[in-house]
Parts: structure tokens; sequence; C-alpha cells
């Protein structure tokens, strides 16, 4: 309590005294204002003391409530570690087990397919997790990706090297698998663009014809009235709508590499290993 309150609770009390010194006073009531000041700052203090009490009091209770939440928060903190740690174990030992998967395939593939069949580890979709191709160069071609800790097989012996199927290849990284297949010695041709999709299956996203030849009635076929009318200036067409040849040449941009197989199973068990 301040100075001021005490001295305004002296000055009632004096004069408190003095009105009572009015009528009958008892001998041995002798207060003076020293024992009225000594008494107020006596319950002064008092009051000071519990008023100091109750702000410790209050303080130790939001230091100890601090004190826990800090507590939590550190093993809040701690938690999420460990767990980011553990998450990045797993995906450290996910990453790791395309090898043993890969290798497996490639031996079932020797055992069923003969010497003939060599294997590539190639970067398709540029996650990281090569996908693995697998073939008999010039008669077919498979592919395979690993996810989800198992093997999902994008192709499965595809032929090429014959009636007009000009084999398979990719755009390293960039999810761009590509075909090019023709008809009628040339005459028509069909680039097919496909890219891995979110349930591991390779899937067709564009295809362009391009027709090498006067077609007449517009049917996309070569008829007997237009078989001996092949150009090398080609029309271009995705779907029902014609593109430019300089649109057609902006999808055909890109460093593809061949999809085959170019390793012999010791030499492909050695770099799985």
């Amino acid at each position: 309590m301040s100075k001021n309150k005490i001295a305004i609770l002296v000055s009632a009390l004096i004069a408190s005294l003095a009105l009572a010194s009015c009528g009958p006073v008892n001998e041995n009531t002798n207060i003076s204002s020293g024992d009225v000041t000594e008494k107020v700052t006596e319950e002064t203090t008092d009051a000071e003391v519990t008023e100091a009490e109750t702000v410790q009091s209050e303080t130790s209770a939001v230091t100890e409530a601090s004190t826990e939440a800090v507590t939590t928060a550190e093993e809040t903190t701690t938690a999420e570690t460990t767990a980011e740690a553990a998450k990045t174990e797993t995906e450290s030992s996910s990453d790791d087990g395309y090898k043993a998967a890969y290798l497996e395939t490639c031996k079932s593939l020797a055992e069923s397919d003969g010497d003939g069949v060599k294997f590539s580890l190639v970067d398709i979709d540029g996650d990281d997790i090569p996908e693995l191709a697998a073939g008999n160069d010039g008669y077919w071609a498979s592919l395979f990706t690993y996810a989800d800790g198992k093997v999902y097989t994008l192709m499965d012996h595809w032929p090429y090297g014959a009636m007009g199927n000009a084999g398979y290849d990719f755009i390293p990284g960039q999810n761009c698998v590509h075909n090019s297949n023709a008809d009628h010695a040339g005459m028509i041709r069909y680039e097919t663009y496909m890219k891995i999709d979110e349930n591991h299956e390779l899937k067709t996203f564009r295809t362009i014809e391009a027709d090498y030849f006067n077609d007449k009635n517009g049917n996309h076929e070569v008829d007997e009235d237009e078989a001996d009318t092949y150009t090398g200036d080609g029309r271009f067409f995705m779907g029902d709508k014609e593109i430019t040849a300089e649109e057609f040449a902006e999808f055909q941009k890109g460093d593809y590499t061949f999809i085959n197989g170019t390793k012999t199973l010791d030499e492909i068990s050695a770099e799985l290993k």
C-alpha cells in the first residue's frame, strides 16, 4: 500500500479519536498517534504481504505453465524430427528395393526368353528410380517401372521391326515414350506419344497421323486411285484437326533414345547388386 493511503488512514483514526474525546474517556485509554500509525502500518504490512504472496503464487503458476508449454513444444519438435528421420530412412530403403525386384524380373525373362534377351536401366519419368528395359533387338521390347514396393509392367513383349513398326524411344526424364508406325509403305505414318500415369500404366496422350499421299476424298485411306500418289509433302492431323508441318515438327523435337536392352543377365546382375 502507498504512503499516501497510510497517511489518510492515520488522519482518519486521529479524527475519530478526537471526536470520541468529547464523551467519557477511560483512564486506561491512552492512544497516541504513534500507536495508531504503528497499528495501521502493521495492518498495511499484513495486507501487502498477502498481496505479495498472491502475486508470487500467480507468477509461479504462469512460470510453471510456460515451462510446461516449452517442454511440450520441445517434445513435439523431437517427435516430428524422429518421424521425419524414419520417413527418410523408409524412402531410402524403398528406393533401393527396385534393385532386387528388377533382378528377379531379369532372371525370369532370361529363363523364359533365352540368351537373346538383353537388359538396360533407363530413366523414363525422372523420379530417381530407373525403369527396366528388356528385349530382343529387332523383335520385341518390354518396359517395367518400380513403385510402392513392386514392379509394374509398362510394355510386355511389344513387337517392332516388321509391318512398318520402327520401335519405341523416349526422351530421358521427361515421361514421354514414342512409337512410329507406318502403313502402305510409308504413305501413312502414325506418331504415338505415351506417358506413365498415376496407375503405373503406359497411356497414350497424343497421336498424330501424317498422310504422304494425295487423299482425294479425304477419308485418310489409300484408295486404289491414290496408290501411286506418294508425296514428300505430308498433311498432318491430330484427330479431326489438321496441324501445320511446323507444329508437327515441334512435337517431334527431343533427344530421343531407343528402348532396348544392351546388357546380358550377368552384366545387369552386377549393376543391380
